[in-house]
């Protein structure tokens, strides 16, 4: 396991990331000052979100399929947040999915694709609340 988003574990077998990406945008907004810059005031985070990526072999036997894709794009359609964990007991929050793509490449006689490359976009929809699990016991 690599990680979990609510029920759905992301694994070689279903969708392994090949690559994360994490965005974190904080309130910044400006205010005129006379005869300087303007002065920046933090206000809070704006935004954070994650990005996986990976491929998918369909015919490999290895990887998930077309149908793994379509557990996510369900979970998206709902509309609700779910718990983004990492394997090692990290809880990164609660993220809902945003976007749901995916390229498929290389196809067989039949117009199966032996290539599927993806993007789930998730941003995130709690306030702050982040845990550690001690799974060591």
């Amino acid at each position: 396991m690599l990680m979990t988003l609510g029920e759905f574990t992301f694994e070689l077998s279903t969708l392994a990331p090949s690559a994360i990406e994490n965005s974190l945008s904080l309130s910044l907004p400006k205010h005129a000052r006379h005869n300087g810059r303007p002065a920046v005031q933090f206000t809070g985070v704006d935004n954070e979100t994650s990005k996986i990526s990976g491929v998918l072999y369909p015919m490999s036997g290895i990887t998930g399929t077309a149908k793994t894709l379509e557990q996510i794009r369900n979970m998206a359609k709902t509309g609700e947040s779910y718990i983004l964990a990492a394997a090692d007991g990290y809880i990164k929050g609660e993220f809902s999915i945003k976007l749901v793509t995916e390229k498929s490449q290389a196809f067989d006689k039949k117009g199966t694709p032996l290539k599927i490359d993806f993007t789930i976009d998730l941003i995130r929809t709690d306030n702050e609340r982040t845990i550690t699990l001690d799974l060591a016991g």
